[in-house]
């Protein structure tokens, strides 16, 4: 078991539900739009910026990311990366007013600029080569399932739970990449 958790597959494996989580992340307002409307009495402007927070982190720590990744550790960074966004996304599903959702999207944004910055690293860190072509080809595409996912599910779970259920399913999703990324246990020696 300790071998498959060092394992460089099991690791982008165990990363891409960090990523996928991000998509459904990205996805959760723009498909629950109508309820965030009527719930919080915010006009379709005000739903843009919740949309526009979750992307707007990226342009403060997108570079200084892989200096914080150097001071604390990758794999620390990973993790509160994750946990931001699991936190982000239980902040705005339990939100009563607007002003609390977009301090949850912030959160949500400032752990995917992490997740993205810090995972891309660790996935170059440990692939080498063509293969390397691949691994990042299959990292980068967990956040298109995730907004695909999102958009084939999310409005019927809005529909049949109340759009709460959407955030906390992207709550529990990120937190599955958590758990799972704490699991992992890098394996010691070279880098690729």
């Amino acid at each position: 078991m300790q071998e498959l958790l060092g394992s460089r597959w099991a690791f982008l494996i165990l990363l891409l539900v960090g990523r996928i989580a991000m998509g459904f992340q990205l996805q959760a307002v723009g498909s629950v739009t109508p309820f965030l409307v009527e719930e919080f009495q915010v006009d379709y402007a005000q739903i843009g910026t919740l949309v526009g927070l979750f992307l707007m982190p990226g342009i403060v720590l997108a570079l200084p990311g892989g200096f914080l990744g150097q001071a604390v550790g990758d794999h620390r960074l990973l993790l509160a990366g994750l946990a931001c966004m699991a936190a982000g996304c239980a902040v705005v599903a339990s939100s009563g007013d607007f002003d609390t959702a977009v301090i949850g999207r912030l959160a949500n944004g400032v752990g995917a600029v992490l997740v993205t910055v810090i995972g891309t690293k660790m996935v170059a860190d440990r692939f080498s080569g063509r293969i390397l072509i691949l691994a990042v080809a299959l990292f980068g595409n967990g956040f298109a399932v995730g907004v695909a996912t999102g958009q084939v599910s999310q409005v019927a779970m809005a529909d049949a739970f109340g759009w709460r259920a959407v955030f906390w399913a992207a709550a529990i999703i990120a937190a599955i990449g958590f758990l799972c990324a704490a699991a992992y246990r890098p394996p010691g020696g070279v880098r690729a």
